[in-house]
């Protein structure tokens, strides 16, 4: 295989459908397989912040308080008072 430089890869990816699976397919096992899984779960929680984060700050606060009073009504309840009358 020929090698090829990182700028001219990354452009090929945004390009090539099947190139960018395969590459973030082996990106991830890579990462998955090198973690131990209390790094993978510390990983997942720093994502999962970024996220609710992000969407809080560009869409508001409601998906995240839907989401959180669905899965954890308990931590609402005993944390924030936060209560779904339904």
């Amino acid at each position: 295989m020929t090698n090829i430089h990182p700028v001219q890869f990354a452009d090929s990816l945004t390009s090539n459908i099947k190139l960018r699976e395969k590459f973030i397919r082996a990106y991830v096992d890579k990462t998955v397989n090198s973690m131990d899984v209390d790094d993978i779960i510390h990983a997942f929680a720093d994502q999962l912040w970024d996220d609710i984060e992000s969407d809080i700050r560009k869409n508001g606060a409601d998906s995240a308080v839907e989401d959180a009073v669905y899965y954890f009504p308990d931590l609402m309840e005993q944390e924030f008072s936060v209560v779904d009358p339904d």
